[in-house]
């Protein structure tokens, strides 16, 4: 989300990366109603790179104001993106905004053929997830970049993060930087651990510097496979800096700490806060928390088990009814963020609708249609 036409209202940014067959496609909204103004952007036009199937252009997104001129911008990355017949090498689109939004002329693609650091290789991924922060407090927004696929001294999908500067014309690959764990982070590069799978920036310690989280989700450690692990890296007047460094590894198998990681200000303390969530999607063998919603899911209540969280009293599952267990964590009763993304996520996944309290097959045919978004225009 941000503000690219600087109108004074948010806009929404949107990926679908599986649409069209794959090639993917970002839609904007950006009125103060949302969808009466949408605009949907693909690589089939103006906007930098090739339109091709399986791209999955819009895979991950993350706003800044690159480029200082008080409109946000828009960094799309693409990392199936085939590159000098590198498949799945991986590219970065990036869009400026301006007083009619985002801009397909002027924008920026950023892969590991050129001046990018890091060699341009198949199934590199560049552009898998993307972070976007002040770090050196500049006024200029800074990219980061991660690169899960990256081969590193020979240890395939080892992975790395790129780091690109903003400056008055936008992101430019002067003064870019690379890491991997073989340096300067911690960990060692081991094949398979996937350093920057998952990127959040957030000010962690409000000293007006934004800091960075990074995850490696298949680090191993000795006999423990997939512990997972997250760097967490500090802002300050020369960016970001490897030397205060922070180190955390998952304490069990299968664990894969950083598969995904989000920053906010949670607590009121003015500090923003990491979290991650080793959830899979509701339904796979990963998925661990279940509510009594068995009219909907065929779920039965006997079947219900638990992760350790605070929906477990003395080992036993605590079964509440999903709407009530989503009102619960919003008010507090319930104070555990993991718990409230993993309901969430299965009341998507079996329609019901938190904010009215039912589920989508439940209401009449005349109020469906509000919930279905009309065909975005081309931009």
């Amino acid at each position: 989300a941000g503000d690219f036409d600087n109108d004074g209202n948010i806009d929404l940014a949107v990926g679908a990366p599986d649409d069209r067959d794959g090639r993917g496609s970002v839609t904007v909204f950006s009125s103060p109603c949302g969808q009466s103004d949408a605009r949907r952007y693909t690589q089939a036009g103006a906007v930098p790179g090739k339109n091709e199937v399986n791209d999955r252009f819009g895979y991950s997104l993350a706003v800044g104001d690159f480029n200082r001129d008080n409109y946000d911008d828009l960094a799309i990355g693409v990392p199936y993106e085939d590159v000098a017949g590198k498949k799945n090498a991986g590219a970065v689109v990036v869009l400026y905004g301006s007083a009619d939004g985002l801009s397909k002329t002027g924008g920026d693609l950023f892969t590991q053929r050129g001046a990018v650091p890091g060699a341009n290789e198949r199934h590199d991924k560049f552009g898998y997830a993307l972070g976007a922060g002040d770090f050196d407090n500049d006024k200029r927004d800074d990219l980061l970049i991660g690169v899960p696929g990256e081969t590193v001294s020979g240890e395939k999908r080892a992975g790395g993060v790129v780091m690109l500067l903003g400056s008055n014309g936008g992101l430019q690959t002067t003064g870019s930087k690379v890491w991997t764990q073989k340096g300067p982070l911690r960990g060692g590069s081991q094949m398979g651990d996937r350093l920057g799978y998952a990127i959040a920036v957030g000010d962690f310690d409000n000293d007006k510097f934004d800091d960075a989280a990074i995850g490696a989700p298949y680090e191993d450690r000795g006999s423990l496979k997939n512990i997972g692990a997250v760097h967490v890296l500090p802002g300050g007047s020369t960016g970001l800096s490897t030397n205060d460094q922070q180190f955390f590894r998952g304490n069990s198998a299968a664990h894969r700490l950083g598969w995904r990681l989000a920053a906010g200000e949670t607590t009121g303390d003015a500090f923003d806060d990491l979290g991650g969530e080793t959830f899979a999607s509701p339904g796979t063998s990963d998925e661990k928390i279940y509510f009594c919603v068995a009219d909907a899911t065929g779920v039965a209540a006997g079947a219900a088990a638990g992760d350790g969280s605070v929906m477990e009293e003395a080992g036993a599952v605590v079964r509440r009814e999903l709407g009530d267990a989503i009102r619960a964590c919003r008010s507090g009763e319930i104070p555990d963020m993991k718990t409230e993304v993993a309901l969430l996520r299965l009341a998507d996944r079996v329609g019901y609708l938190p904010q009215l309290g039912c589920f989508a097959s439940e209401l009449p045919e005349s109020w469906r249609a509000r919930y279905c978004p009309p065909l975005a225009k081309e931009a």
